[in-house]
């Protein structure tokens, strides 16, 4: 029940009849046969065979937040010594860090509430007082950090039923506002709820001895709360201003530029937002100096958060002691959405670098192999990780990570990334540009889509944050800053920035940066015009390519006439000492400057009056989702990211250069500083398996990481990093591929340090040693030449459907001819429609078969999986089944006989119907991956 919100999902695009018609064929369509197909899938490692050392030292907890293996317990209800067993067992698997869950509602006074099933509630708030502290103290014995997980202010129903005026109200309505898990809001600005949550959460916190808190759901759960009568009263006395009345909201919602009252009402929630988290800390604080205040954001890069929630983790400066992601791409798929989460991750690491602390990610990996995919990603962006180990399955993918991740913590700790290019993350441009939702403009998608091309082309970067853009903090940042169509800037930026250059930086701008201020106000020029050396003039939408005659070391060797799907900006009164390295030609054959570069103090600035950045897209919020068995099309122009990453570099080397790397290994760079120890980390992460081309998205995917040698730009050369470095020692090769250390060879010339890997196969670590001892601190063997690596452990499955029978009608659920319930997404390897109780609106499926001809001794098959979901099902309005047909939680096929007559020939309805009492994402769930009628042989 973390904070999560519709952020990336847009309509579903059907895909066409996935129905199987009774044609008779010795083999399956060619849109079906993946359902068909053997599943090969990743189990996980084998555990390693060296025995788990780490540094026995007790840590403070900050420290630990820096390296963070987090795993939740339910702990309610628990004995003690049940609660010591599960501690010890945490901690002797690598575990460093437990949060408390199962146990989150403080307001359940009496056993005799009926609480709705999205309030994780174990008991009774005394009962709580009591399992935390249990919990805490077992923790503590075993050197594990303890940390209370609490809800804030999503509660049950029957709460608002008793205080009625602690619910918050929605503006489009005018009334008590439920959310999407079935169960209400109260109001954070309402002081009498707050009290009494403040004194049960201070009570809880002395009682339980925890090391700190993550205080979810403090935040507004939509963009139209609150309208309560609290919420005018303290906007109007705090701005002067009125929120408009209930239900009246058209012309209002969205109107960043012609209302200025309502960007002061999203700024004011914001406000609010903070100021009452800064409470919680400061509670957390008085009850222990050491305690710390785990905060974390779903999908920070879209701007769903600030509109529903008034929050962004720019705030966790004022507040927070570790910066978390809870991942959530459209369909909890992360595969193949790894270029978002990275831009994502960048975005976090940010923050938390500008706070000295880690960060970590929460993952809803679907399958062992998801597990491992996840944990790869996010360990060569140099973050924590949250395990949610449900069963024996994630349990064995997490063990031989953990304890790997255990031996190694010190290489996570002080981590900062070595990147000198910076891609501005700009809050003020996402948030209240008025060309922020023009998919052609849009200043997000120009930030993803640039991560993503310096991603695919191994040019180190960081995200820079808008705190990040002042005189003294810019010029230690970064030598190179990128604003990708930073339309909102404010005076003070616009200095900065200006300053930076006439420094020494170089500037890499698009489009419309600086036309307009940071509350989306257009300016009458650009601000930056005397450092750009021209001044705007208008903007174009006429169809337009981007030309560029010879090949120049500022942007690197693309020559020719590339397609430009956007807009261009038109430019009046150049400067003599500008340069034209390329224009935008119209179809008429005019043209006008398209990528201008000069001199401006002792920096140098390259503008693109078009948006290059917009042609290397991968996905971005408001796409279709990319969906097994659909068409995909991948419109990242390969041409376009060579120039976004020769302009990035300038015509310059930059510190560190990685060549013969293919795209979809990810590679990172970190500057270390921990105790003795001292170096730059290479992280390597191969992503391959997950990168789509153009055509059909497979029906099913196993997770894989292929094998490199073929994919290598140069199959016979090895790939090569190249660092700018001084006083390197050793260099170590680092992975869980094996359990000993590499030595590698190295070369020095002059401030270049070179060394060569065969190959990377799932994740590896290249460690240039410059102080301390590696191997010693991290108690690992070396050896001289790279091991075989690991296998990882698969088993095999026949497809859940079974073989291919051309006399059945079958219907999968991403086929337009199944309806209702969710979505479809893969989950545990097939296509997948869930159904909820009646607390929802997604209660119910419905399935059209088109039989050709009578059918003897027909029958239904089902294949589905369940959580104590009672069902009613229906074959064309009559009842054949009703009753709990314990599926169980994987998936199962299930039987039903029919009556020849209920089988009609031409079209069926099947209707399947959740009949149980829940919400959203809760028990009781069915999910159908296929329906089938078919003769019993």
């Amino acid at each position: 029940m973390q904070a999560r919100f519709q952020l990336y999902l847009s309509p579903l695009i059907t895909a066409g009849a996935l129905c199987c018609s009774m044609a008779h064929a010795e083999e399956p369509p060619t849109e079906l046969q993946g359902y068909y197909e053997k599943r090969v899938s990743i189990v996980g490692y084998p555990m390693p065979t060296v025995a788990l050392e780490t540094d026995q030292a007790v840590l403070d907890t900050k420290s630990v937040l820096q390296s963070l293996r987090m795993t939740g317990v339910s702990y309610a209800g628990m004995s003690p010594a049940h609660a010591d067993e599960a501690a010890k067992t945490f901690q002797a698997q690598g575990f460093n860090a437990v949060i408390g869950g199962g146990h989150r509602y403080l307001f359940s006074d009496t056993l005799d509430e009926k609480l709705a099933t999205n309030v994780v509630c174990g008991g009774t708030y005394e009962q709580l007082l009591r399992d935390a502290k249990m919990m805490s103290e077992a923790c503590h014995r075993h050197g594990l950090k303890f940390f209370l997980h609490q809800t804030s202010t999503m509660v049950d129903a029957s709460l608002i039923a008793r205080h009625p005026e602690w619910s918050t109200v929605d503006l489009a309505t005018g009334k008590p506002y439920q959310n999407a898990y079935g169960t209400a809001n109260t109001c954070l600005n309402n002081d009498d709820f707050m009290s009494e949550y403040f004194r049960r959460l201070e009570k809880l916190l002395s009682e339980a001895g925890a090391d700190g808190l993550l205080a979810d759901e403090i935040q507004f759960f939509g963009p139209t709360l609150c309208g309560c009568e609290l919420c005018r009263e303290k906007f109007r006395d705090d701005t002067g201003l009125t929120i408009p009345a209930n239900g009246s909201l058209s012309g209002w919602l969205y109107d960043f530029t012609g209302k200025s009252s309502y960007a002061k009402w999203l700024a004011w929630r914001r406000e609010r937002v903070t100021q009452t988290l800064k409470q919680i800390k400061t509670l957390v604080v008085n009850t222990d100096p050491d305690g710390v205040l785990i905060n974390y954001l779903a999908n920070p890069a879209a701007a769903a958060p600030y509109y529903m929630a008034g929050y962004t983790i720019d705030d966790f400066t004022k507040h927070s002691d570790v910066v978390g992601y809870e991942c959530e791409p459209p369909r909890m798929q992360s595969v193949y959405y790894s270029p978002l989460i990275i831009a994502e991750m960048k975005y976090q690491r940010a923050v938390a670098e500008s706070m000295r602390t880690g960060t970590f990610r929460l993952a809803y990996s679907a399958s062992p192999g998801e597990h491992l995919w996840d944990w790869c990603l996010t360990k060569s962006q140099g973050a924590g990780y949250w395990w949610l180990v449900r069963d024996e399955q994630s349990s064995n993918v997490s063990q031989p990570l953990v304890a790997w991740d255990a031996r190694f913590e010190s290489l996570d700790r002080n981590l900062e990334s070595a990147a000198e290019i910076g891609v501005l993350f700009s809050l003020d441009s996402r948030d209240r540009s008025p060309h922020m939702t023009n998919p052609r403009t849009s200043w997000l998608r120009g930030y993803l889509a640039t991560c993503a091309a310096l991603t695919d082309g191994h040019v180190p970067y960081k995200a820079l944050v808008d705190q990040d853009l002042t005189r003294d903090t810019l010029k230690d940042k970064v030598r190179t800053l990128i604003l990708c169509n930073t339309d909102s800037m404010s005076d003070e930026a616009i200095v900065a920035v200006r300053e930076f250059v006439r420094g020494g930086g170089t500037l890499v701008a698009t489009s419309r940066t600086s036309l307009g201020d940071e509350h989306g106000q257009p300016r009458a020029d650009f601000g930056l015009a005397d450092v750009f050396g021209f001044r705007h003039e208008g903007e174009s939408s006429a169809p337009n390519k981007l030309t560029i005659d010879q090949s120049f070391p500022l942007i690197g060797s693309v020559v020719g006439s590339l397609t430009h799907d956007a807009p261009f900006q038109l430019l009046k009164n150049i400067s003599p000492d500008v340069q034209t390295l390329g224009r935008m030609t119209l179809s008429d054959a005019t043209s006008h400057p398209g990528i201008l570069s000069r001199s401006f103090g002792q920096g140098r600035v390259v503008y693109f009056s078009g948006h290059p950045e917009l042609q290397y897209q991968h996905w971005s919020p408001g796409d279709t989702p990319i969906e097994a068995g659909k068409h995909w099309t991948d419109r990242r122009d390969p041409q376009y990211g060579k120039l976004l990453c020769a302009a990035a570099l300038g015509g310059e080397a930059a510190p560190l250069t990685i060549e013969n790397l293919p795209a979809g290994v990810v590679a990172e760079t970190f500057r270390h500083e921990y105790g003795e120890l001292q170096g730059l980390q290479v992280r390597f992460a191969n992503l391959v398996g997950g990168r789509l081309k153009t055509g059909a998205v497979p029906v099913w995917y196993g997770v894989t990481f292929p094998d490199l040698q073929d994919r290598l730009p140069q199959p016979q050369h090895p790939i090569r990093v190249s660092a700018r470095i001084t006083g390197v020692r050793q260099v170590f090769l680092i992975s869980p591929d094996y359990d000993a250390i590499v030595s590698l060879p190295f070369v020095i010339q002059g401030d270049q340090v070179s060394v060569t890997i065969p190959t990377v196969h799932r994740y590896s670590m290249l460690y240039f040693e410059q102080a301390g001892d590696v191997a010693s601190h991290c108690h690992a063997m070396v050896v001289k030449s790279i091991p075989s690596a690991r296998q990882l452990a698969t088993e095999e499955s026949l497809p859940l459907v079974g073989a291919y029978d051309p006399d059945s009608v079958t219907v999968f659920a991403g086929s337009e001819s199944l309806s209702g319930g969710s979505e479809a997404s893969l989950y545990l390897g097939e296509m997948s429609r869930f159904i909820y109780g009646s607390d929802s609106s997604l209660t119910k499926f419905t399935a059209t078969l088109d039989v050709p001809r009578q059918m003897t001794a027909p029958q239904l098959e089902i294949g589905g999986m369940d959580a104590v979901a009672p069902l009613r099902i229906r074959l064309n309005g009559k009842t054949i089944f009703e009753g709990s047909a314990e599926f169980g939680s994987r998936w199962t096929v299930k039987h039903f006989a029919l009556p020849p007559a209920s089988v009609l020939v031409g079209e069926n309805s099947l209707e399947i119907e959740n009949t149980g009492k829940g919400a959203v994402s809760t028990v009781p769930w069915f999910g159908v991956a296929f329906v089938k009628l078919k003769d019993k042989p």
